[in-house]
């Protein structure tokens, strides 16, 4: 019998310890983990007060947890796998990256951390959108009161209004300072007093800011009694896949709370909103310290099956049209349509079922394969845009100036004029047949010889039919060569000379010492106009032959140039003594051709038959006094040399011999 016994308790503990085991093998795959950090700025201590984590589902939108967070730090919470609403009441502060939507996966920990601010002084306030100014005066309707009065119990009231002040404000019945929020709506706190009374009722607000001092707002309300007015359902009547539910929306004046029926069956008890993911007939009731209010009229939901959806299409096509074609061709093609339905700007088009669309109308195209269901996804929009498309120009008239096409010097160009133009608002040009440029204008002046026609382009870039040709003849204005272009030993240099050149405007002149002009970069450009001849001096020439091209030019261009050559020849002229008288020596003065350059003279006197010898260097004057004189009955004979000295060498030539007495 005790060993009976003591297997019974043995088999149960297994059972037991089976169960356990199963169970949290089973409970495991099924929860996820949300974890994070709470960070704080603005306030001393890094104390956050009153701040309340809150997760709710969004399949379900109830509540699942909640957690007040005391100070800055780390938080965690082990969840059901699903996606949910992650938000934060705060008091003293602000949140600025919630509310957020996360989703915690199966066995996988999902990171969010949350930012907090302190609140900063400036404050505005605003009700239903509206600003509110010192002293103004808030009624709360019927509904707002209620809402005031009902929800939250008899000795505290918290009530959210679109109010935004940047500093905390208080908020107590009649009298007081307090506190309120920044750039969110406010939650104002009335603590230490009953709940007012049925019939109007007022409660000011006083608040103090840092800059704007005192600021006080009147808020007037109505309360009604009983439990909440019948409620109403909005939303749509069926899903639209890919969404598998549809969202309904109840209201009861005077309710807190709903409660949510499908047929007789009590399916959820919070908030305004549910989401319907079975078809049936709903009802909503709301709900307040009065109790129940009437039960809403049914509303008939079918929640289709979106499976087997056809795949979300693309649409391929222009995004505008291109005149003359006044309109564009849309496709589409999705494996698993049955059919397509075409939207314009959100709204579908009737009519419109097949893969092609035809579109005439500017605005934002989508497209949905749809299947036997009628279900499917909308592609992307995209904006098409339909211009009206203006006439094509007409062919214009050409015409030109000089009107015979010809131009007059100086002038090297004609002017073309296209008229007649329509709608033309460019021109495209053309040159023997061959596209030439495209102008916004209807002139063109030419300075090359042609034949010439114009079409114009209206605003989309449609052209129309070119106009007749016109013919050009450009003739050159550039000067002529010089003629007669010839060379001359002169006494300084080389002179050169031409014949004027009708148009030219100046000469110039090119030395080299190769007749192909290579390397050379000696030019000089006579002053005078026409010049009949021109001497060049120095270090302008070569020494030996010297090639020399003559161009002449005008503001248009100058000529190829005439070309002469000349060999520069360096002499010195003799001296010749013209008498000797009283121990002088005079002659006449020698000449040089070819350069610029001091003449200098060498004295010599015979010292023999064969000998002479220098008694006088480098004299510049046409005399000497000798101090030698001759003796009786002795002939004494003088010489003079004259010389140059220049870059190209030494030039010199003698005198004759003169004989003293």
């Amino acid at each position: 019998m005790l060993n009976s016994k003591i297997k019974k308790v043995i088999v149960v503990l297994i059972a037991i310890l089976l169960f356990c085991s199963c169970s949290e093998e089973e409970k495991a795959p099924y929860t996820g983990t949300l974890r994070g950090r709470v960070s704080y700025r603005g306030a001393s201590n890094m104390e956050v007060g009153n701040v309340i984590i809150t997760l709710r589902g969004i399949d379900d939108n109830t509540e699942k947890t909640s957690e007040r967070i005391a100070r800055t730090g780390e938080y965690s919470f082990d969840l059901p796998s699903g996606k949910y609403v992650l938000n934060l009441e705060c008091n003293l502060c602000y949140s600025t990256n919630l509310p957020d939507t996360v989703e915690v996966r199966v066995g996988e920990t999902t990171t969010k951390d949350i930012n907090i601010e302190q609140l900063r002084s400036k404050m505005v306030i605003l009700h239903k959108n509206i600003e509110k100014a010192n002293g103004d005066t808030i009624t709360l309707d019927n509904g707002e009161a209620l809402d005031i009065w009902n929800k939250y119990g008899n000795n505290t009231l918290i009530w959210q209004i679109n109010a935004y002040p940047s500093t905390w404000i208080s908020f107590e019945r009649d009298t007081g300072t307090i506190a309120g929020g920044r750039q969110r709506p406010v939650v104002f706190h009335i603590d230490k007093e009953k709940l007012p009374a049925y019939g109007f009722n007022t409660a000011n607000i006083i608040l103090t800011t840092d800059d704007n001092g005192s600021f006080t707002i009147t808020i007037r309300a109505y309360k009604e009694g009983g439990e909440p007015e019948k409620a109403s359902i909005t939303g749509d009547n069926e899903n639209v896949c890919p969404a598998t539910s549809v969202i309904l929306t109840a209201n009861a004046v005077g309710a807190v709370s709903y409660k949510w029926y499908r047929e007789n069956d009590l399916v959820f008890s919070g908030g305004n909103t549910y989401s319907a993911g079975i078809s049936g007939i709903y009802y909503a009731v709301g709900v307040n310290s009065g109790g129940e209010g009437t039960k809403s009229e049914g509303k008939t939901i079918t929640i289709s099956s979106c499976s087997n959806l056809p795949a979300k299409p693309e649409i391929s096509g222009a995004e505008s049209n291109i005149c003359p074609d006044a309109s564009i061709i849309l496709t589409t093609n999705v494996t698993g349509a049955s059919s397509y339905r075409w939207y314009r700007n959100g709204i579908i088009i009737s009519g419109a079922s097949t893969n092609v669309y035809t579109v005439t109308t500017t605005g934002s195209y989508s497209v949905a394969g749809v299947n036997t269901h009628g279900t499917g996804v909308r592609s992307d929009e995209k904006s098409v845009t339909i211009s009206a498309c203006p006439a094509i120009p007409t062919r214009p008239t050409l015409s030109s100036s000089p009107s015979d096409g010809r131009n007059v010097c100086p002038s090297s160009s004609v002017t073309l004029t296209a008229s007649n133009i329509g709608t033309a608002i460019s021109f495209e040009w053309y040159k023997d047949g061959e596209f030439l440029t495209s102008t916004p204008v209807n002139t063109l002046p030419v300075t090359e010889t042609g034949i010439y026609s114009v079409a114009g382009i209206n605003s989309t870039g449609q052209k129309g039919t070119p106009s007749l040709t016109r013919n050009v003849v450009i003739s050159s204005c550039i000067p002529d060569n010089p003629a007669n272009v010839s060379a001359i030993m002169s006494d300084r240099g080389i002179s050169l000379s031409w014949t004027a050149v009708s148009m030219a405007t100046g000469y110039r002149i090119r030395i080299c010492d190769n007749a192909e002009m290579n390397g050379c970069d000696r030019v000089v450009s006579p002053d005078n106009m026409p010049p009949s001849f021109y001497e060049i001096r120095g270090s302008m020439l070569y020494c030996g032959m010297n090639h020399f091209k003559v161009t002449a030019f005008n503001n248009l261009g100058e000529s190829t140039g005439k070309m002469v050559s000349m060999n520069r020849v360096i002499s010195v002229t003799a001296p010749s003594m013209l008498f000797i008288s009283g121990g002088f020596l005079s002659w006449n003065r020698s000449s040089v051709r070819g350069v610029e350059a001091t003449i200098y003279y060498d004295i010599y006197r015979r010292i023999n038959e064969e000998d002479w010898i220098k008694i006088e260097e480098k004299i510049t004057t046409t005399s000497y006094s000798s101090s030698y004189w001759s003796q009786f009955g002795e002939t004494v004979s003088y010489r003079i040399r004259a010389y140059v000295i220049t870059e190209c060498g030494k030039f010199e030539n003698w005198s004759g011999v003169e004989i003293d007495w």
